[in-house]
């Protein structure tokens, strides 16, 4: 004769199946967004890839061009249009716009001002080139290991958000062309900036 399962047995499976669903699906939102930081960080790499072959072919100058973000605020600041920005200048070298996307880009919805689904769709860069040593020799600056040459634009984005700038973390690009998952350079840290 055929054994059935009880009801009670039935219950106690989708109880522990239920458990282990609790258990298990943070997990796997955590390893989705460590998947997507890595792209993040991918994708900045191949920006200083480009950033050097560009360099090999200009006589060892950086792109003399405005930072993406600089190019948006060209009605309110006075950059003259015919300067470019860096990333169509970079775009031949890296040979995909989509290298400037971050996964993990959500925009600003910090202020009206600001409210737009991600940076890369406005700017067409997910990364910021802060101090943008337009036009200098790399020979002219001292120490390429310890200068920030981008970074993603928020903090924000990254697991664990924080409301404070010092615990905020940053995916970041260096002028020697490693990169890093860490605090921006103006938490506290020794990083330099480009005079």
């Amino acid at each position: 004769m055929k054994r059935a399962f009880t009801l009670v047995e039935v219950m106690v499976v989708f109880a522990i199946m239920g458990v282990l669903m609790a258990l298990l699906l943070p997990v796997l939102a955590s390893a989705r967004h460590y998947s997507k930081r890595a792209t993040c960080l991918g994708n900045l790499r191949q920006v200083g890839i480009g950033t050097r072959l560009y360099t090999d072919d200009c006589d060892d100058r950086l792109p003399a061009a405005l930072d993406p973000w600089s190019r948006y605020l060209v009605g309110y600041y006075p950059y003259p249009p015919e300067i470019p920005s860096v990333v169509s200048l970079l775009v031949p070298y890296t040979r995909s716009r989509s290298v400037f996307a971050c996964p993990v880009d959500q925009g600003s919805h910090l202020s009206s001002d600001f409210d737009v689904e991600s940076f890369f769709v406005l700017l067409g860069s997910s990364f910021q080139f802060p101090n943008l040593p337009s036009g200098r020799l790399l020979a002219s600056i001292e120490s390429h290991a310890s200068t920030r040459y981008a970074n993603d634009y928020s903090g924000f984005w990254h697991v664990p958000v924080s409301p404070d700038f010092n615990a905020q973390r940053w995916s970041l690009l260096f002028l020697d062309g490693h990169v890093r998952f860490g605090p921006h350079p103006g938490a506290g840290t020794s990083v330099s900036e480009i005079q």
